[in-house]
């Protein structure tokens, strides 16, 4: 894999987690080229936890496991 490909699965993984993060009604499926990268992402659990709190905070009541 170069590279180049690499970067392109991560910004095809980043525009598919928008489009969940935007559509949560909608039940969206990933393209089997992001997979790979989701994957990856999410083995880096802090990185992964952080940036989705940034991208769409849990309120108090669902993050206390209610």
């Amino acid at each position: 894999m170069t590279l180049a490909y690499a970067e392109r699965m991560v910004e095809q993984m980043l525009v598919w987690l928008k489009a969940v993060t935007n559509n949560p009604q909608v039940r969206l499926a990933m393209d089997e080229s992001v997979d790979p990268a989701w994957h990856a992402f999410i083995l880096h659990s802090q990185d992964y936890a952080e940036f989705c709190e940034r991208v769409r905070p849990v309120p108090a009541s669902r993050s206390a496991g209610a």
